[in-house]
């Protein structure tokens, strides 16, 4: 399974303080069915991850897509004091772009990877 970032998720990490191995610990744990993340259909999910050195209280939100045993991708992340939810126009293209991502082949997924948009999480050394 590959856990991928998108360019917009990695500037926003470089932003806030969540380590790379507590997002993939959460893909993992979305991956196994072990997690409290939120289907929000479509294949995107939110869950939260928690900020270095510091419990769910505060924690971000992070909203990913997902297919199972093939692919995550944290697409937007947004702290809670900021933000509740998606805003439903927000919603509604995060679903059009999962469903448009999931129908990628693996080819065009590291197509993806070898121009940059999506970065290898496991792969790389981002935050």
């Amino acid at each position: 399974m590959k856990i991928l970032i998108t360019n917009w998720f990695k500037k926003w990490l470089k932003k806030v303080n969540i380590e790379r191995d507590d997002l993939i610990s959460s893909a993992n744990k979305i991956n196994e069915n072990n997690g409290t993340a939120i289907n929000l259909g479509s294949g995107l999910y939110k869950i939260r991850v928690k900020r270095k050195y510091q419990g769910k209280r505060g924690s971000y939100r992070t909203i990913l897509i997902f297919k199972k045993d093939k692919l995550i991708l944290y697409v937007y992340g947004f702290a809670k004091n900021e933000k509740d939810n998606l805003e439903k126009d927000e919603l509604k293209l995060f679903k059009k772009l999962s469903k448009d991502i999931i129908r990628m082949s693996k080819d065009e997924i590291l197509t993806q990877i070898k121009l940059g948009s999506f970065i290898d999480l496991e792969k790389s050394n981002e935050k």
